[in-house]
């Protein structure tokens, strides 16, 4: 698996970036990198019935890496921080990819 960190390099992905080692998302995870880059699609698509499988592949497409591996290493992200994603967000509900793409797209 190779990450070209180089696409990662423009002011509003270091936002991302931030935003997600804020939440606790080490950038030491591919995940981290992974979820930058899906929530800048998510956030320049006009088209809101983008589906998580279609990210995957973009995602994994833009990393050089399988939608598989992709979406494992997100959600590997992700699992230990569902506390604090309820608690920053006010979210009570069930927390996967797909409703943390959401709360971070917006």
């Amino acid at each position: 698996m190779k990450i070209r960190k180089e696409i990662f390099k423009t002011e509003n992905m270091e936002n991302i970036r931030d935003e997600l080692y804020n939440l606790g998302i080490s950038p030491i995870l591919d995940g981290h990198w992974y979820w930058s880059l899906a929530i800048d699609i998510a956030r320049n698509n006009d088209d809101l019935s983008l589906k998580m499988c279609e990210i995957y592949k973009r995602v994994a497409e833009e990393c050089e890496s399988s939608p598989a591996r992709v979406e494992r290493a997100m959600r590997y992200a992700i699992a230990p921080i569902k506390e604090v994603i309820r608690l920053e967000y006010n979210y009570d509900y069930k927390i996967d990819n797909r409703a943390f793409l959401a709360l971070m797209s917006h």
